[in-house]
């Protein structure tokens, strides 16, 4: 190990690049790809937040019908 932070799971990685996008308009991430520019690539890490934000409350929800939750 090298003793660096862990990386945050799933929403908050989405969250966290679109809040280094916001200060470094040059550090685009994975969707760097995408054309449009700064608005393109804000509104799709957005969604792909919002996106792992409800298939995180999904999953969590069937669990917990399932009994595998408490």
């Amino acid at each position: 190990m090298d003793g660096g932070p862990a990386a945050p799971p799933g929403g908050q990685r989405d969250a966290a690049v679109a809040i280094r996008l916001l200060i470094d308009h040059g550090h685009s991430g994975l969707l760097g790809w995408l054309p449009g520019g700064f608005a393109v690539l804000v509104v799709a890490y957005v969604a792909l937040t919002a996106v792992g934000v409800l298939l995180a409350g999904w999953s969590r929800a069937r669990a917990k019908g399932l009994g595998r939750r408490g």
